[in-house]
């Protein structure tokens, strides 16, 4: 039997504010804390509903996806180790997996990057109401066509798929459809009008793809500067947005469907060391408002801006704050949430890895301590 194979303890308990947190503001001082004995670490977290959590807990020995209630405590193998090597293989890089799950929370992808060169990446999407069925197959789905970056639909039924730049050169598509009702595959767009693209989002309102890629048409332009544009799935037509030297945490807003994303206008100079001109500046983007505007310029260096999906909080971690004191090399990100209605932040968690919240805003859960410990705090219903 395989060591993962064996039951392992998942502690679920209360346990105080950390000291490093003076004020939790609207963040419920308490959290459920939630960790492995055998000293797995969180790679990967998901809300399938608001008192749901996917977990994928990854050690040496192998790797189980694990789903906990947080209301009873109990945990359930989603994925036992054994069917994580019938699918990924045995030997796995499983640290280097990405997950996206469906927007009904009935469906996962996974993705995992080239082992090796001249070797394929992997990339299936499973049904999580029955994970012992074979991975979901695809007709006139070539294996020319590497996947590098990849969104669902609104429905579930469509996930939309970007060549990575290592597809060979028999593939023409930069973006696909595989429809999960048909299990076919649909080009959508030719790597002539985009290529090389870094992410890939759906934006329900429009009807459209966002893009972040380092080519439209034929046009290159210089690292480090991406492209911001979007495929109109009507007519196909291919739309530029705007060029940055950075695009990241791209995200619809939950309340009012702009587009939001990050950027920094001077990033770090050539050693890669953090200087005091560092700043995060975020951007929002309304179709028909003309360029992306400023909606929130943080004082340092910040990265994995979200907002709550009630609108309520936005939610992102700042590397260091230049008004208190200088940025050092050793500085972690604390997560810090800002509560809309006044503007006021608060600081929750120090050394903060990843967070997340729950899709009914009822919860945030946040990764710490290098991946070994994820507490899920409360937020108020009013």
């Amino acid at each position: 039997m395989h060591p993962l194979a064996v039951v392992t303890a998942l502690w679920l308990m209360v346990t105080p504010a950390l000291a490093q947190q003076p004020n939790h503001g609207p963040v419920a001082p308490e959290a459920t804390t939630i960790t492995f004995s055998d000293g797995s670490t969180i790679e990967y977290f998901e809300w399938p509903s608001p008192d749901k959590l996917l977990i994928w807990a990854v050690n040496p020995a192998g790797a189980i996806l694990w789903q906990v209630d947080l209301r009873s405590g109990l945990r359930t193998k989603v994925l036992t180790s054994t069917r994580v090597e019938e699918l990924l293989g045995k030997g796995t890089d499983y640290y280097s997996v990405k997950f996206k799950l469906s927007p009904d929370g009935k469906k996962l992808a996974l993705w995992r990057s080239p082992e090796a060169p001249l070797a394929d990446p992997f990339f299936g999407i499973l049904d999580l109401t029955d994970p012992e069925r074979p991975m979901m197959e695809f007709a006139n789905f070539s294996p020319a066509f590497q996947v590098g970056s990849f969104a669902w639909g609104p429905d579930s039924t469509y996930m939309y798929v970007a060549a990575a730049p290592y597809s060979g050169p028999e593939n023409q598509f930069a973006i696909g459809r595989l429809s999960l009702t048909t299990k076919a595959f649909v080009g959508l767009v030719n790597r002539d009008q985009v290529d090389l693209i870094d992410e890939l989002i759906f934006h329900p309102p429009s009807q459209s793809l966002i893009f972040v890629s380092q080519a439209i048409g034929l046009d290159y332009p210089l690292p480090p500067t991406r492209i911001l544009g979007r495929v109109d799935l009507k007519s196909l037509s291919i739309e530029e947005i705007g060029r940055y030297p950075a695009i990241e945490d791209l995200a619809v807003d939950p309340v009012d469907d702009r587009l939001f994303f990050t950027t920094r206008p001077r990033d770090t100079d050539g050693d890669q060391r953090i200087t005091s001109s560092d700043y995060t500046l975020a951007l929002s983007y309304r179709f028909g408002d003309g360029a992306p505007n400023p909606f929130h310029n943080f004082t340092g260096l910040g990265m994995g801006l979200r907002r709550s999906p009630d609108g309520k909080y936005l939610a992102w971690m700042r590397i260091y704050d230049p008004l208190i004191r200088p940025p050092k090399m050793t500085d972690q990100a604390d997560l810090w949430v800002e509560r809309v209605s006044d503007g006021r932040e608060y600081r929750v968690v120090a050394f903060a890895e990843d967070f997340r919240f729950a899709p009914d805003s009822s919860r945030l859960a946040v990764l710490v301590e290098n991946h070994r410990k994820l507490l899920v705090f409360s937020l108020p219903k009013d």
